[in-house]
């Protein structure tokens, strides 16, 4: 590469224009690549690593991220639970009552592949890149440079590429991400254990968890407070404790990506999904939903509106409800996790059980089912009615909103 050129001004470029380029391939990237080659997008999704390829996860999907996709589980998902244990660090064990599904188990590294290959089967392509070096905007494209000397240009760039987002880290160095930490290993599924399990505290600022798959169980430990190390040493005494044993392999840590809000979602004419935007819930680390979420948010985005500016604010416009979900998490994160006794009881409270089991099968939102509990006593949202006369009431219903006619200019 030439020195002390803009990548716009090297000879020879671009080695390849798409009108998007998806930056991992993980979930968040691979729902924005499925809604925007449906939409007739030229896409190319890029990644560090072929698929399948592992990932440190709990890998539980649950109703609401079920429902968010439009094509169907079965082939990847290998049980289905309804029911939760939680425990105040493996003492004070509650069961929620069973209300329904309330989680359905995947291994991350075939539904990831999963949704990719869903994503090629609507017209998106897919290669293994290599380091990005560079990146550079232009008034009417994105122009990246990897190690290799290769660059690709888009009119569009999606970056899902985590919590250590290279693309955001090049873009906005002075905006990083919030971090929590998750250390994970499988074990043999314990004989008769279907039972999703939470020890709250089992961790500093965290927790440990027990997800039963197919023919094994996930066991992880989280932190988040990034100041808090978490070790191999720390996950094996938990896995005794827990399950009498120290049998683990895999083990791998990741980063997850929290605190959505904190910096830009989008600059110029890339736009952070997933992890890189810190779309993780707080409380209990659910990301998966919140991923897919935020790239079909992206995807809608893109394709409603013609110019960076519209496309910059319809995205915000989307993800500002989600964005304020995150936030009300996150402020109930710092009291749960700040006052562990106090807030492990008032988790615990039947009526606080109760509405979180009916609240997850119905795929409601954590924070909304905190919010409706403690105001109603329960998750069922009251109609909206005006009293019209003495003798009428009329119900009112959401109305629907119409997304704009698609414009990819």
């Amino acid at each position: 590469m030439e020195q002390n050129k803009k990548l716009s001004q090297i000879s020879g470029v671009p080695n390849a224009v798409v009108d998007v380029l998806i930056v991992g391939g993980g979930p968040a990237g691979s729902s924005a690549a499925y809604q925007l080659a449906q939409a007739g997008f030229q896409v190319l999704v890029i990644d560090r690593e072929a698929f399948p390829r592992q990932k440190t996860c709990g890998g539980g999907l649950t109703p609401k991220t079920i429902k968010r996709l439009p094509f169907s589980l079965a082939p990847v998902i290998e049980r289905r639970l309804n029911r939760l244990e939680v425990t105040q660090n493996l003492s004070k064990r509650h069961l929620l009552p069973e209300s329904g599904l309330l989680c359905a188990m995947v291994q991350r590294h075939t539904f990831d592949a999963y949704l990719l290959e869903k994503a090629l089967e609507q017209g998106a392509t897919f290669e293994v890149a290599g380091d990005i070096v560079e990146i550079e905007q232009t008034p009417d494209a994105v122009l990246v440079a990897f190690k290799s000397g290769r660059i690709l240009s888009s009119k569009w760039l999606i970056a899902a590429d985590g919590a250590k987002s290279t693309v955001r880290r090049m873009l906005h160095p002075q905006k990083v991400v919030k971090q929590a930490f998750g250390l994970e290993g499988k074990t043999p599924l314990p004989k008769g254990k279907h039972t999703i399990s939470f020890d709250f505290f089992a961790v500093p600022w965290g927790y440990g968890w027990v997800f039963p798959k197919g023919d094994h169980a996930n066991v992880g430990i989280c932190t988040f407070n990034r100041t808090i190390k978490v070790s191999k040493n720390q996950l094996l005494d938990y896995c005794q404790a827990k399950l009498g044993h120290q049998q683990l392999t895999g083990i791998e840590g990741h980063p997850l990506g929290i605190g959505l809000g904190n910096g830009p979602k989008a600059l110029g004419r890339v736009l952070f999904v997933g992890d890189a935007a810190g779309t993780v819930e707080p409380l209990l680390g659910e990301g998966i939903h919140n991923a897919i979420l935020s790239g079909q948010m992206a995807a809608k985005a893109l394709n409603s509106a013609s110019t960076p500016w519209l496309v910059r604010r319809l995205y915000d416009w989307n993800m500002r409800a989600h964005a304020l979900e995150a936030l009300s998490c996150f402020n109930m994160h710092a009291l749960f996790y700040r006052m562990p006794r106090l807030g492990y009881w008032w988790l615990t409270r039947p009526f606080m059980l109760k509405g979180l089991a009916h609240g997850f099968t119905r795929g409601l939102p954590l924070d909304a089912i905190v919010r409706r509990v403690l105001l109603t006593g329960s998750v069922r949202q009251p109609k909206r009615r005006i009293v019209a006369s003495s003798s009428e009431v009329i119900s009112l219903k959401p109305a629907l909103v119409e997304a704009p006619a698609n414009n990819r200019q």
